[in-house]
């Protein structure tokens, strides 16, 4: 019984360990995202062009809120696969 309590001990102690792991690379890419996207805007602006975005701005808005789910604890993330058949 002793040894039992002592693994649920370590089990608990490792999944905390784990999900702070996760939260804390969710808010590393939540932040590199925000400074990808901040850095290519202000450029736009500074050289006074606004084309249409590029492709991969889509990309990153995605794992920006998709960072934003993982945190609020939502687990139905989606990702479009843009170049492969696989889901």
């Amino acid at each position: 019984l002793n040894y039992m309590a002592n693994f649920l001990d370590m089990y608990v102690g490792f999944m905390f360990e784990f999900t702070q792991q996760k939260t804390q690379f969710a808010l590393d890419v939540k932040y590199a995202c925000q400074e990808i996207l901040n850095r290519y805007y202000s450029i736009q602006v500074a050289q006074r062009k606004l084309p249409q975005d590029p492709w991969w701005i889509d990309k990153i808005s995605s794992i920006d809120q998709n960072c934003d789910q993982f945190l609020d604890g939502k687990v139905d993330i989606q990702w479009d696969r843009d170049f492969s058949d696989h889901s």
